[in-house]
């Protein structure tokens, strides 16, 4: 965080951001970033994926269509819901961890459990950006 928040004009687009994210809603989906949604990857394989990090939910191109399977991933990464008992429902700060399911099932074999690396990161971020703690260059 030091690095991160040492450069004024990064610091000041974490304030943007924190400004626009100050009210979290609680979601059911379990993925909250763009993936399958306004963004995809395309394996050497032909194999369309949500992002470059999801190789849970595929569409092979080569047997279909961009379109079919673009509304394949969609419907696909829609249905995947969080437990009940996921930690980071809810969490004021996960708008400043970079929450990925993908990256938590790397991890952890599991989609819906936290990850304490990138929890730690956020929680830093958020303790930093409502601190007003700031290091100048």
């Amino acid at each position: 965080m030091e690095k991160e928040f040492s450069d004024p004009i990064r610091y000041r687009h974490w304030q943007d951001y924190a400004r626009q994210h100050r009210e979290n809603p609680v979601a059911d989906t379990l993925y909250l970033c763009g993936a399958g949604v306004s963004t995809f990857h395309i394996d050497p394989y032909g194999q369309l994926q949500p992002c470059v990090m999801t190789h849970s939910i595929q569409y092979d191109l080569l047997h279909g269509n961009f379109l079919s399977g673009w509304y394949n991933i969609y419907d696909r990464i829609r249905e995947k819901k969080v437990r009940e008992d996921f930690r980071c429902r809810g969490c004021e700060k996960v708008a400043f961890c970079n929450y990925c399911p993908a990256f938590s099932l790397l991890e952890h074999g599991d989609e819906n459990r936290c990850s304490a690396y990138l929890c730690s990161t956020g929680s830093l971020r958020y303790a930093r950006l409502h601190n007003g703690k700031h290091s100048e260059v």
